[in-house]
């Protein structure tokens, strides 16, 4: 706290609740200089974790898409085949029929008793 008195002298003491500081610095310097190192360290530490973040991120959208061709690829070849052996079927019995849901994934030629869902 500085206070004038009646001669003109200027008196610097404790204040009466607060810390006591004595700079050419204000306030906010003091307390940023006491808290550089915490600070730089908590920046360098969130650009760490939002790169992390962003890898772990990038990669479970990049499987999500593989699998997701992958399982489209697997339904179109799976009914082509399905279609192919419709047709090698009409020929050869002379038999129509339009329903492929219960054929067989595997041998695509017989129709499926039992599936396992995992």
């Amino acid at each position: 706290q500085v206070s004038k008195d009646d001669a003109g002298t200027i008196r610097i003491q404790q204040p009466q609740s607060g810390p006591f500081y004595v700079s050419p610095n204000t306030i906010d310097q003091l307390i940023i200089a006491n808290h550089g190192d915490l600070v730089r360290w908590c920046k360098y530490a969130s650009i760490g974790f939002s790169i992390f973040g962003s890898c772990i991120i990038a990669m479970h959208t990049i499987q999500y898409i593989l699998t997701w061709r992958r399982q489209c690829e697997m339904h179109k070849r799976v009914l082509e085949a399905a279609a192919i052996a419709k047709m090698s079927k009409q020929r050869n019995e002379g038999k129509t029929d339009d329903d492929f849901s219960d054929l067989c994934v595997i041998c695509i030629d017989q129709k499926y008793n039992v599936a396992f869902v995992p």
